[in-house]
């Protein structure tokens, strides 16, 4: 009869190798990361140390003010010397007094709208120390309400 055991990582696959064999194999931990800070159209989000994301999607709302001008959101990831890996302006022309929302997403269909948008990430590792960053390009105004939601597979670096 098999007896039950305890094993330290619980984020961890357990495979079966033999017949009487089993170990673990870390598996990632899904995440969703949130900044909704009012007054703040630049957003930046930072790999904790020691571990990796495995980006799956981003969704962006921007509720403008009334100050007139276009809002181009741009979203870019930067390695951990401020180097650009990905650089992508969202092509949603968002005016003043409205919500405007854009989803990145590493599977899909790329649709763009007024109000909405949907594009394509590639499929990306992000290290320790790696960053990514959104904000309105043209800097319209600072009171804009940019709301960023992250959706990583976190794992240990060590894995």
């Amino acid at each position: 009869m098999a007896r039950p055991f305890e094993w330290e990582n619980r984020n961890a696959l357990l495979v079966q190798t033999g017949a009487n064999e089993v170990r673990t194999r870390p598996v990632g931990v899904p995440k969703w990361i949130r900044d909704a800070t009012p007054d703040d159209v630049d957003k930046e989000f930072v790999v904790p140390s020691g571990k990796i994301w495995d980006l799956q999607a981003i969704l962006l709302t921007i509720v403008t003010t009334e100050t007139a001008g276009n809002r181009v959101l741009v979203f870019t990831v930067l390695d951990d010397a401020d180097n650009s890996l990905l650089y992508m302006p969202e092509n949603a022309n968002i005016t003043a007094n409205m919500t405007g929302r854009c989803n990145y997403s590493t599977s899909g269909t790329r649709t763009s709208s007024a109000i909405a948008g949907r594009d394509i990430i590639p499929t990306m590792k992000l290290l320790p120390g790696y960053k990514l960053r959104i904000w309105d390009d043209n800097e319209v105004d600072v009171n804009d309400d940019l709301s960023v939601v992250l959706h990583v597979i976190e794992y240990d670096a060590s894995s």
